[in-house]
């Protein structure tokens, strides 16, 4: 279920409660004594109810009616209720919801009795998916699922409490390192761009020197440059469920502005320009003038290229083996290392990605600043 956003408004006692996709309530909150009495809540729909009601006349609370705990309504009934609350979801993550429960957890809990689910059936199944070679991202999809589909369970007083409720930190062991992903310079950058075509070559400088992703790039159009400023206004991302464009909010769900080098900002109105682009367009099409879709250009197109270049090999103005398993998700992570070389500061490059937090940030620095903490020690050391 989601979880609500909770702050206090400018009166004592009373605040102000959102749940995604609806209308904010108004919770009055106060005690029935002195410090250490019990705690007492109500919810109002308007700020101006909240402020008008008198916790002195409050009646006595009719005890609650006990949930049924051998409830035998089986799991599917709650998981269609659950799939009904999909609505604000995006298309894609709706899509990968609902295959999950298709797939795994109706075939295994939706006959029996909803009571009869208890954590210790949900982690003998996850360890028959481990046992199967599934992943720990399926995995833990399925342990979240059928969370949700127990929490609408509980709502509808079918089952006294979640037995799943607090215990996703039990999946959150650590995992294990994977290997640094591959990263270009900015000679590799222009390598890779020449490589990939002259129909694809400034879509592809513009991933790797701006750190958008694939889908913002896929979807930006000529109203969102901005020639006076260097920049690109991202304000939508493109995605492709069950085949289909889509276009949607970035995914922090968040407009940002992005920064170009002044020089690539001019290639990029001169494309425009020359392709005759309407304000409405995308900037960036395929050889056939078509959108351009992440399935197919990261394949058939970007890998293709890698695969060139590595076969090339790096005395011949090739690649490396090191960078064979490039996909374009990578070229945003060459963007945090070109800006971190040039000496940007991370707040900015924080801001470029459009990440809300300075540890995501982290995450994509690389090693390609190796030596530069010596060196300026080094420079101090002989000041001295």
């Amino acid at each position: 279920m989601a979880t609500p956003r909770e702050e206090a408004t400018q009166y004592p006692g009373i605040y102000r409660r959102t749940y995604p996709g609806r209308k904010p309530v108004y919770v009055r909150r106060w005690r029935d004594g002195g410090r250490g009495s019990a705690k007492r809540s109500r919810t109002f729909d308007s700020l101006a109810d909240a402020r008008r009601f008198n916790p002195d006349n409050e009646p006595e609370p009719e005890p609650e009616p006990e949930a049924s705990t051998s409830s035998t309504t089986p799991l599917a009934e709650f998981g269609e209720l659950w799939r009904g609350t999909l609505g604000t979801r995006k298309t894609k993550t709706k899509e990968n919801y609902e295959s999950a429960y298709r797939v795994h957890v109706e075939p295994r809990f939706g006959h029996r009795p909803v009571g009869a689910v208890t954590h210790t059936s949900v982690m003998a199944f996850l360890s028959d998916l481990a046992d199967d070679g599934y992943s720990e991202a399926t995995r833990r999809n399925v342990y979240t699922i059928v969370r949700m589909v127990l929490n609408v369970a509980v709502d509808e007083r079918a089952i006294p409490s979640n037995p799943l409720a607090g215990r996703n930190k039990q999946l959150a062991k650590p995992r294990p390192k994977k290997g640094e992903r591959p990263t270009l310079d900015a000679k590799q950058l222009a390598r890779l761009a020449n490589e990939v075509g002259p129909a694809y070559s400034l879509f592809v400088e513009t991933l790797g020197w701006s750190g958008m992703r694939l889908g913002e790039a896929c979807a930006l159009r000529v109203c969102d440059v901005d020639p006076l400023h260097n920049g690109l206004q991202v304000c939508r991302a493109q995605s492709e469920p069950h085949g289909y464009i889509e276009e949607g909010w970035p995914k922090d769900k968040e407009a940002r502005f992005v920064e170009l080098p002044p020089s690539l900002m001019r290639r990029i109105v001169r494309h425009v320009e020359v392709n005759n682009r309407r304000p409405q367009d995308t900037v960036f099409t395929t050889v056939q003038n078509n959108r351009i879709r992440a399935s197919k250009f990261t394949p058939h197109v970007l890998q293709k290229a890698v695969a060139r270049l590595v076969e090339h090999g790096e005395r011949k103005g090739g690649f490396g083996e090191h960078l064979a398993g490039l996909v374009s998700h990578d070229l945003r992570h060459t963007y945090v290392r070109i800006a971190s070389e040039a000496g940007v500061h991370p707040f900015e490059i924080q801001r470029q990605l459009g990440h809300s937090s300075s540890d995501m940030t982290y995450r994509y620095s690389h090693r390609g600043r190796v030596g530069a903490v010596s060196a300026a020690l080094e420079s101090h050391r002989d000041v001295a």
